[in-house]
């Protein structure tokens, strides 16, 4: 039985080493919203997954610890990362998840058990923790279990993955962005049309924020004094979420 258990667990390994893209799907998640993981994926997101069990202290103890995480990239990429727990087996319904979230304090998305996820990622020890991004579905990160220390990879998969990933550029919505003057000097001033955004944010192309303001019209001016010569994207955020980009350059100071 030992050579089994054993033997069981190595195919589980050799499993997950093997994948290097991620599995689709789709399915509502247990408030009823649709999810389809390649589009989000093609929209420029990184999902970072973890698939746990009811009563898995490390599971519990792998979402409170990973809320750090989450919290700093929504300060320097607003809305780019999103983090869902979904249940390791086709057996837990959206009760058993929200029971979980719930007992457990957690405002995060969960989602009921899909048949054949986990094991696609190697199936056997809880928690499963991957990172997903890009557009070709890539997987940044995959782990059976979880300590704390796992954090500093897990954070640096997700960095990775933005810079990898970027923000694609909507052909529609950049040209309903005008900037000018492009290049910049001091001042980059911004116009939209048609679209209704609540900050503007500068990002370089790795992804990381370098500046975010408020916006309650369809026109900015950007102080770009500061920015080092290089390429940047300006992003258009409502609610958090990018809904249009275009890029800009600053030339190097005098």
């Amino acid at each position: 039985m030992k050579k089994i258990i054993l033997l069981a667990f190595i195919l589980s390994v050799l499993k997950l080493q093997a994948q290097t893209t991620a599995k689709d799907w789709t399915q509502a998640d247990c408030n009823g919203v649709s999810h389809h993981l390649f589009s989000e994926l093609d929209s420029g997101n990184i999902i970072l997954l973890e698939f746990v069990m009811m009563d898995c202290s490390p599971c519990v103890n792998a979402a409170n610890s990973l809320k750090p995480v989450i919290e700093k990239f929504k300060t320097s990429n607003p809305g780019k990362v999103r983090f869902y727990s979904m249940g390791s087996r086709e057996f837990y319904d959206c009760d058993d998840m929200n029971a979980w979230k719930n007992d457990n304090n957690f405002n995060h998305t969960v989602f009921a058990g899909i048949k054949g996820e986990v094991d696609y990622y190697g199936g056997m020890g809880m928690p499963t923790i991957v990172v997903l991004g890009n557009n070709n579905h890539s997987i940044f990160y995959k782990k059976i279990g979880y300590s704390p220390s796992e954090n500093v990879k897990i954070e640096q998969a997700i960095n990775t993955a933005i810079t990898v990933t970027g923000v694609k550029e909507n052909k529609h919505f950049s040209a309903e962005i005008n900037l000018y003057p492009n290049p910049a000097a001091n001042n980059l001033h911004v116009s939209f049309n048609n679209i209704k955004a609540d900050k503007i944010q500068i990002t370089d192309i790795s992804g990381r924020q370098i500046q975010i303001i408020s916006c309650s019209g369809n026109d900015a001016i950007m102080n770009t004094e500061k920015l080092e010569a290089g390429i940047y994207k300006l992003n258009l955020l409502s609610n958090g979420r990018i809904i249009g980009t275009k890029s800009f350059v600053k030339n190097a100071s005098n």
